[in-house]
C-alpha cells in the first residue's frame, strides 16, 4: 500500500512539472530568441552622402533660420549620422549667425522633432535608434561649446525609446521575454531613463526560469517570502499532488 501510494506522489509530481513546464514554454515561445544578435536595420549608411551646409543656406538665412535651415535634405544625408559632422555644420552656422543659441536650436528641432527615420515596432530597429543615441552621452569628456546640444539631443531620445519600450510591452505582455527587448530596457535603465523595476513577482519568477536561474528563483522564495506565503504554496502543492493521486487512482481502477 505504500509503495502505491509512493508511486502516486512520484507520478503527481512529475505531472506538475511537465504541466508548468508547458505553462513557461507558453508564455515565453513567442517572444524569447536565442539568437539576440540584432540585425542591421534599417540601413543607415548612405554610402557617404554629406552635403556642404552653407551651399544650401541663402544669404539671409541669419535672419530667419528656423524657416529657411533645409531639414528635409539635411536628414536625407549622412551629415546629422555622426557628432563630428553635426558639429562642423554647427561651426558654419556660426559663421554666418552670431547668435550661437538659435543655431544650436535649429540643429535641435532637425535632430529631435524633425527625424522619422527609424521604424519604433522594430527591436531591431530601435536598437540602431539607441546606438546612435549613445553618440550623445559624452558627459564630462565633452567640453566644447555644444556640449549643451549633445547632452539635450541624448535626453530627448532616450527617454523616447524607454516609452516606446513601455507601450511595446503593454501591447504585448510576452515581449518582456524577448532577449532583445530586455538589452534594450537594461541599456535605458544604465543610460539614465526613468525605468524603474516594471516586472511584477510573476513576471521576474519567468524570467528566472527562462534564464534557467534556479538558485536565485529558490533563495527568492525562501528569504523574500512570508510564512503565510510558504504555507500557501505547500498547501496548494499538496491539494494538486493529491488530485493529481486521487485521478490516477480512480483511472487505474477503471
Amino acid at each position: 500500500m505504500k509503495g502505491t501510494l509512493l508511486k502516486y506522489i512520484l507520478i503527481s509530481i512529475v505531472i506538475t512539472f511537465i504541466l508548468f513546464f508547458f505553462v513557461i514554454l507558453f508564455l515565453a515561445k513567442y517572444s524569447y530568441d536565442d539568437n539576440c544578435l540584432f540585425k542591421t536595420f534599417p540601413s543607415f549608411d548612405s554610402k557617404g552622402n554629406s552635403i556642404t551646409l552653407l551651399k544650401l543656406l541663402p544669404s539671409d538665412s541669419a535672419f530667419h533660420l528656423q524657416r529657411t535651415f533645409p531639414y528635409e535634405v539635411y536628414l536625407s544625408s549622412d551629415n546629422w549620422k555622426k557628432v563630428q559632422s553635426i558639429r562642423n555644420d554647427l561651426a558654419q552656422l556660426d559663421s554666418i549667425n552670431h547668435d550661437s543659441l538659435n543655431n544650436l536650436e535649429v540643429i535641435s528641432i532637425a535632430l529631435t522633432k524633425k527625424i522619422n527615420f527609424w521604424e519604433t515596432n522594430n527591436l531591431d530597429s530601435l536598437n540602431l535608434l539607441l546606438r546612435w543615441t549613445e553618440k550623445f552621452n559624452l558627459g564630462s569628456i565633452c567640453t566644447d561649446r555644444y556640449a549643451f546640444l549633445y547632452d539635450a539631443v541624448f535626453n530627448y531620445w532616450i527617454s523616447v525609446l524607454s516609452e516606446r519600450l513601455d507601450k511595446l510591452n503593454q501591447a504585448d505582455y510576452s515581449i518582456q521575454f524577448n532577449c532583445k527587448f530586455r538589452y534594450l530596457r537594461m541599456r535605458c535603465c544604465q543610460l539614465g531613463a526613468d525605468c524603474g523595476d516594471r516586472n511584477n513577482l510573476f513576471t521576474k519568477a519567468i524570467l528566472n526560469v527562462v534564464d534557467t536561474n534556479w538558485t536565485r528563483l529558490i533563495n527568492r522564495f525562501w528569504i523574500g517570502t512570508s510564512i503565510m506565503f510558504k504555507f500557501i504554496s505547500l498547501v496548494l502543492v499538496l491539494i494538486t499532488g493529491y488530485g493529481y493521486i486521487c485521478i490516477i487512482k480512480k483511472h487505474f481502477k477503471k
